[in-house]
């Protein structure tokens, strides 16, 4: 079983995100175009079923130990994004 971890960089224009080995190999990667999606509900399903088929794509036995994401004025203590200039 492969040990791994998702990163995640939200960001105004695109969000990217990967998945990369306990040694540090990319895996896989891919990106889609943020500012198509006004509402956070749509855009976090959207996130996790791409997410899912980069997963399922890789055709290994993955454990996902953790995930990181980068966003814009993130507030670490409350756990969101708070008043970030470019994302909706």
């Amino acid at each position: 079983m492969i040990k791994a971890a998702i990163g995640i960089d939200i960001g105004g224009t695109f969000t990217k995100f990967g998945v990369v080995d306990e040694q540090g190999l990319c895996l896989r990667t891919n990106f889609f175009n943020t500012s198509l999606y006004r509402d956070v509900d749509t855009f976090q399903k959207h996130l996790y079923e791409e997410i899912q088929i980069m997963i399922h794509s890789l055709n290994k036995d993955i454990n996902i130990r953790g995930v990181g994401v980068c966003a814009p004025n993130g507030n670490y203590f409350r756990g969101n994004i708070e008043h970030a200039p470019n994302l909706h």
